[in-house]
């Protein structure tokens, strides 16, 4: 479907979200939350959907992040179509029905969460699952390996490197306060 972009104007947090009228959202057989393919020439980012009711059902609504992958100026014509699911959403799942995830399940899960395929009620239901359904020693290491490789890396030209680290522990046993002197001695 050809709709016109209408540049919102503000960030959506680091995903890719547009908006789109309800009755359009009807046309399309998509919901909130649903993933919508959208084309500008050689193009394309998929993101998620917002509802509205009110907005110009000829028209898409891009945050910034859909319009800086897409180059898109406001009126631009935009194809528009509804995307599937990520493929992680299944290990998410698989996950909360209390499953191992697999090294390359891991890669998923966390690709999609860079590039911003997976939107902030998806995430916490990883988040609540790993937290209350713990990890093995496995998936840990392939979280840990997922996350390095995929983030950015920031290369420190000085030696050595000495670091504290903490991962939640006791809150407020003020570790820091005493450890970070020592290490910069």
């Amino acid at each position: 479907m050809k709709l016109r972009a209408r540049l919102l104007g503000y960030e959506s947090g680091g995903r890719n979200v547009v908006l789109i009228d309800d009755s359009l959202a009807e046309a399309l057989d998509v919901r909130p939350l649903d993933r919508v393919l959208v084309k500008l020439g050689d193009r394309h980012a998929v993101a998620i959907v917002n509802v509205a009711r009110g907005f110009s059902p000829s028209e898409i609504g891009l945050y910034e992040e859909v319009a800086r992958a897409l180059g898109a100026s406001d009126g631009d014509e935009v194809e528009v179509e509804p995307a599937s699911a990520p493929e992680s959403l299944m290990y998410i799942r698989k996950k909360l029905e209390r499953g191992r995830l697999t090294k390359s399940e891991v890669y998923s899960i966390i690709r999609d969460i860079v590039d911003g395929y997976l939107s902030d009620v998806e995430i916490a239901a990883l988040v609540l699952s790993l937290h209350f359904l713990g990890l093995s020693v496995e998936e840990m290491l392939y979280f840990t390996e997922a996350m390095v490789e995929t983030g950015d890396r920031l290369n420190l030209k000085r030696r050595p490197i000495l670091d504290k680290h903490s991962l939640g522990g006791v809150p407020g046993d003020k570790t820091s306060l005493l450890v970070v002197p020592i290490i910069a001695s």
